[in-house]
């Protein structure tokens, strides 16, 4: 299941733990494990302070895209 999170940064290197859930197809505490597995191991970074609606970025695959930091 996890690598299939991790597949589809490559699609959609932003993410909320929502898109994650159908994406994945299970519950909201579900994806949100497996978001934070992918936070833990660096993959993912917590974009702003947001108690509500946290977004994560893949930092490295837009870095190799170029993408600038003001898009996320």
């Amino acid at each position: 299941m996890l690598i299939r999170l991790v597949d589809a940064l490559f699609d959609r290197p932003i993410l909320t733990i929502p898109q994650a859930q159908r994406l994945l197809d299970v519950t909201y505490p579900s994806a949100q494990r497996n978001v934070e597995k992918l936070v833990q191991a660096g993959i993912l970074q917590l974009t702003g302070e947001a108690a509500y609606g946290k977004t994560y970025v893949a930092i490295e695959i837009m870095n190799v895209i170029g993408e600038e930091r003001t898009f996320w």
